[in-house]
Order: structure tokens, then C-alpha cells, then sequence
């Protein structure tokens, strides 16, 4: 996972997968997994993930040096 927040390339392999989608539900036979989403507890599964519909404002600072 800490490859994951450096930004290094992933590759697909048995205990990790890189997937591209709008809205996925994530489920398990294990009891209490736990969900973080950016590292931030979000609760346990099953649970949905989906892409929020609105745009996300950016703002930028710049830097007139």
C-alpha cells in the first residue's frame, strides 16, 4: 500500500489490482474488514464505492517569483 501513496506503478498481482470504474461494491466472508478511504476510517464492509457526479473545484496558487 505504501507504494500505492508514493505513486509508483502498480502491477497487477495476487494481492493487489489496479481497476478503473464509477461505482464498485466491495464485499467479503470475513467478518469487521475495515475501510479506509485516503487513509481515513470509513467503516467496515460491504460497502459501496462510487464517483461523486459533481465537478471537484481546484484551486491553484501562483507563484509569480
Amino acid at each position: 500500500i505504501s507504494s500505492v501513496y508514493r505513486g509508483k506503478q502498480i502491477k497487477n498481482s495476487d494481492i493487489i489490482q489496479l481497476d478503473y470504474f464509477k461505482k464498485n461494491k466491495i464485499e467479503s466472508n470475513i467478518e469487521q474488514v475495515r475501510v479506509e478511504f485516503d487513509g481515513d476510517p470509513q467503516g467496515y464492509l460491504p460497502c459501496t464505492i462510487e464517483m461523486a457526479e459533481d465537478n471537484l473545484e481546484l484551486i491553484i496558487g501562483k507563484n509569480n517569483e
